[in-house]
């Protein structure tokens, strides 16, 4: 079974992910486990899941914002 990560441990995940993808590398490690992306869209990709998994996480609300226009018309 796998274990789920940490906040902290996403966090350091995405840190190294944001670094390959500025740096255009495709393969990265992370501990024992090693990953190939075929484009940066994929990589982008992986960062909105790591964005998604961070959030749940670390309980953070998604932030909305709602606006209201009225006229006399």
């Amino acid at each position: 079974m796998v274990q789920a990560m940490t906040t902290e441990e996403l966090l350091v995940k995405r840190e190294t992910l944001i670094t390959r993808i500025a740096d255009a590398v495709k393969r990265t490690q992370f501990g024992d486990r090693s990953v190939e992306y075929a484009t940066v869209e994929e990589m982008e990709r992986a960062l909105a899941i790591l964005d998604g998994q961070i959030a749940a996480a670390s309980s953070t609300p998604t932030k909305r914002c709602l606006l209201i226009q009225h006229s006399n018309g």
